[in-house]
């Protein structure tokens, strides 16, 4: 916490005992964020058991400057994949980094599996286990709802809960935190395996003290004004604005509203009886549940509130039930697999519920990911996916090198200078939204006026060195680059892509990856 050690809870749901510890060679040498979480996984990850074995940890971790600065907002999860069996690192906002970072908690690590359901409550210097049994079963929204109600704190608190699809342990599974954002990559089918239905952190009161205020004001007005003049752009492309779009939220401690509610009307009697239901989209979770399966933007936020309802990652599914309805259309599957007559367009919300229930083996089997059920039932050209990570399409080539490579890569960088980008912001817990708005020099003069001393060079450093241990991660995780599906370039959401420049970008990432792993060896 600023310039202190970093302070680390460790909680074993087997025994329901905790431990504190702080260790000051995280901060001194990983930072924050993505950083410490990295080191903590790296130290506690059990690489011979699967991935849903109770002795597989679960971390978090947030930024350095959480709550002191604006934008600092994300709280990162490391674990191993459900997924792919890889390295998994997924990043959300909300209120949860403040919360951690009130209740005095840099990072947390959860392993063992609990002999009956549980949720956690986490507050300054104690942990408390409760029964979870009358939650299990509960949609995300009941259940975060029902612990609303029983804890204190309102606007103070964060609350994280699994849906149907992770009590289910499906790999798809997400984690809601708060009302609005998520862990996805897998992280609700972890929380499920140790029947762990949901953790509460309450935010403490524990001062944490500036010591040069007029410094400090006088960066963290720069950064805020910087912020402001560019949030106009940064929310200019909204293709629900003028028809669905209710309001704009931040999350704790930023200025910027980037998260985007929309609203739509659902019937739920006869004789015109209307419900009117709001649901966070951005411009993945719109692509993968509209563009993909064949829709308008405003069709798709029914799906995306079917997905939040049950615990599914929206954008997973998209591509899960996009590659369903090529299969069924091919006469792949069968109308016994799919349990509804997939076409673009039609189906799609009851597949949602059948895939977090696992209704039958064919479901089953799609929850762990196209790319599963394209190996069983072929054609795996129809896939979105590299090594089961979703392939997003931007026209900057980053959803390629982040899908094939497996780790985040920043925007406005090329891929090669743009992953130890990503990780420097990781360290920084920094929202993906306006990353611009942290250059090197204003993350140098934001972390000098909290006592932290770094220039230039330490920051470059320490971003290679986050890089490496990812990469030393991946490798102690048995997990290699993937490639692209057969035929990938023939697709046409792939139009707007070229072929030539993304194998340069590609061959010059790798050469840098090389260079990294030979550090870290």
């Amino acid at each position: 916490m600023l310039a202190t050690g970093c302070r680390v809870l460790y909680v074993d749901l087997d025994k329901q005992r905790i431990r504190i510890t702080h260790r000051d060679d995280l901060r001194e040498k990983e930072l924050g964020g993505a950083g410490v979480a990295a080191k903590l996984l790296m130290e506690n990850v059990r690489a011979e058991l699967p991935p849903l074995d109770p002795a597989q940890p679960m971390v978090l971790a947030h930024g350095v400057g959480t709550f002191v600065y604006p934008m600092l907002t994300q709280t990162v999860a490391m674990f191993r994949s459900p997924i792919h069996g890889g390295l998994a690192e997924s990043r959300a906002g909300g209120r949860l980094a403040m919360c951690l970072f009130m209740a005095g908690y840099d990072a947390v690590v959860i392993t063992g599996r609990s002999s009956k359901p549980l949720y956690l409550t986490l507050q300054q210097d104690d942990v408390s286990f409760k029964d979870a049994r009358i939650l299990w079963g509960a949609s995300q929204d009941d259940a975060g709802q029902i612990i609303r109600e029983r804890e204190p704190q309102s606007g103070k608190r964060s609350i994280l809960r699994i849906g149907p699809a992770g009590e289910k342990k499906v790999p798809l599974a997400s984690v809601r935190v708060d009302t609005y954002q998520s862990f996805d990559q897998g992280f609700g089918a972890l929380m499920g395996s140790k029947r762990l239905k949901a953790i509460t952190v309450l935010a403490g009161d524990q001062p944490k003290a500036i010591q040069n205020l007029p410094v400090y004001f006088d960066v963290f007005r720069g950064i805020h004004r910087t912020c402001m003049d560019r949030r106009s752009a940064a929310m200019r492309e909204d293709p629900l604005a003028e028809q669905h779009l209710v309001r704009r939220l931040s999350c704790t401690g930023c200025p910027v509203g980037c998260i985007r509610i929309g609203q739509f009307r659902r019937t739920f009697d006869e004789g015109r009886q209307y419900e009117t239901v709001q649901v966070a989209y951005d411009k993945r979770r719109l692509w993968a549940m509209g563009d993909l399966l064949g829709m308008g933007a405003d069709a798709a936020l029914p799906l995306l509130e079917a997905a939040d309802h049950a615990g599914v990652d929206a954008v997973a599914a998209g591509i899960a039930l996009r590659w369903a309805t090529c299969a069924l259309a091919q006469g792949r599957l069968a109308a016994a697999d799919t349990l509804e007559p997939l076409a673009f367009g039609e189906g799609y919300e009851r597949a949602i519920e059948h895939l977090a229930h696992r209704r039958n083996t064919f479901y089953a089997l799609l929850g762990r990911g196209a790319h599963e059920a394209a190996r069983v039932y072929g054609d795996e050209g129809l896939l979105c996916t590299s090594s089961g990570l979703a392939i997003h399409l931007p026209s900057d080539y980053r959803g390629l090198g982040e899908a094939v490579f497996g780790l985040p890569i920043q925007e406005n960088y090329g891929l090669a200078e743009g992953v130890c980008a990503a990780s420097l912001a990781g360290c920084l817990s920094l929202c993906s939204e306006m990353p611009s708005v942290y250059e090197r020099r204003t993350v140098v003069n934001a972390l000098n006026a909290i006592n932290i001393p770094v220039n230039g060079e330490d920051l470059a450093l320490l971003a290679e060195r986050v890089t490496s241990q990812k990469l030393a991660l991946q490798q102690k995780l048995g997990q290699r680059p993937g490639e692209l599906p057969e035929n990938f370039w023939q697709n046409p959401l792939a139009k707007a892509l070229d072929e030539k420049t993304w194998l340069e970008e590609q061959r010059k990432l790798s050469q840098k990856l090389r260079t990294l792993r030979e550090i870290s060896a």
